[in-house]
């Protein structure tokens, strides 16, 4: 079987490359990692790492009700140690909720441009203290709101590098790391004060000749600031390495995760016109993204996990942690994702209290879980106390 499934694929790039098509990412974007330390495999285990029948906790959202009680399209989430804060891009707004699903703040709510409105939220983070909410609103636009009483008003907001639709944003110690491309910036990361102040770029951006190539495969990415150690980690959807790099932009470490087949980015060429680039889609074996869980910044790890596609868009959900000082790591496990009519919640964040989840059928919740002992919190080999 699995000689007839490389010979499937095989077929299929030779034909790709008769059609004038290029897949990505192509092997001198994919860093190399050999120091064994830093090498993550998956390992056979039997059951899953997770159950969703065995949590404990609460859920939002309902099926019909009022607009406050229902969930729309959530594109992110973040918590901090007192609250949980998600973005709903049909609502155009932003919810904070406390740890037994009880809203406590509403921000934003109108669509637009103008103060407090939201033209399409698509990611959050939170200053440490809780002070200050951070969206990545729209194509390239920051909001920074700040904290008052129960409430948060408009600060001040600027323009980022890159999209937010496919780009991600964090916070630590009064700045804020954004991913994108640009032609007029040495980086993909970007560093900015918490008042819109650009203070540097670093990691490589994508090599490729078509700028469409570049700013697509150098965008598509994820990342998560670690408070504790200074660290922001940094992965591509598309290539199966995770980077740490200090809040200086000094690359700390690298991980690679060994066994996971990427879906591939098909550069496409046409007599007559300028290029096109696709969409990641995932056959049968094959992960369609890389992604940092999001979790408290004053942790001492990240979490990273990708889905594997299987039959009748079935698959598994595998979850590494990383020490976020050492980059040394471990296979956590897998939990299983069950045809669309029957799907499981995606583990939107979790920390060493809970597990926050997020599933769309029959109808949008948000889950915020005791986190149970099937997910023990192990120490990482090579991290220190």
């Amino acid at each position: 079987m699995l000689l007839l499934i490389l010979a499937a694929s095989l077929a299929y790039c030779q034909s790709d490359r008769k059609e004038g098509v290029t897949l990505h990412p192509t092997e001198e974007n994919i860093p190399v990692v050999t120091d064994p330390r830093f090498i993550l495999h998956e390992q056979e285990v039997a059951t899953p790492w997770l159950e969703f029948t065995d949590l404990q906790g609460y859920t939002i959202g309902v099926n019909e009700g009022a607009r406050n009680d229902m969930i729309g399209m959530v594109t992110d989430l973040a918590v901090t140690p007192e609250a949980l804060y998600y973005t709903d891009a049909e609502y155009f707004e932003v919810r904070v909720y406390d740890f037994s699903g009880n809203l406590k703040t509403i921000i934003g709510g109108t669509k637009g441009v103008g103060p407090g409105e939201f033209w399409f939220p698509a990611r959050v983070a939170v200053t440490e203290d809780g002070e200050r909410l951070i969206v990545g609103d729209g194509g390239n636009s920051v909001e920074v709101f700040r904290r008052q009483g129960s409430t948060y008003t408009l600060e001040h907001s600027f323009r980022a590098a890159g999209l937010f639709l496919s780009g991600d944003i964090c916070v630590m110690h009064g700045h804020i790391y954004t991913t994108g491309y640009a032609d007029e910036l040495d980086g993909i990361i970007h560093k900015y004060t918490l008042d819109g102040k650009h203070v540097a770029s670093f990691g490589t951006p994508y090599m490729a000749t078509e700028r469409i190539v570049r700013e697509k495969m150098s965008s598509q990415a994820s990342l998560g600031c670690n408070g504790t150690h200074r660290i922001i980690g940094h992965t591509n959807w598309s290539i199966p390495v995770f980077t740490g790099y200090s809040d200086t932009g000094e690359e700390i470490w690298r991980v690679k995760f060994a066994d996971v087949v990427l879906a591939p980015v098909r550069e496409r060429h046409r007599s007559g016109q300028g290029p096109t680039v696709g969409n990641l889609s995932a056959s049968i074996g094959e992960a369609s993204n890389i992604r940092i869980t999001a979790g408290i910044p004053s942790s001492a790890a990240f979490t990273v996990t990708y889905r594997i596609r299987g039959e009748n868009n079935s698959g598994r959900h595998h979850f590494f942690r990383v020490d976020a000082k050492t980059g040394q790591g471990e296979y956590l496990g897998w939990y299983p994702n069950w045809h669309e009519d029957v799907s499981q919640p995606s583990v939107f964040a979790l920390d060493t209290e809970r597990v926050y989840t997020v599933s769309n059928k029959p109808y949008p919740q948000i889950g915020i879980y005791r986190r149970p002992d099937s997910l023990p919190q192990r120490p990482t080999p090579g991290s220190h106390p």
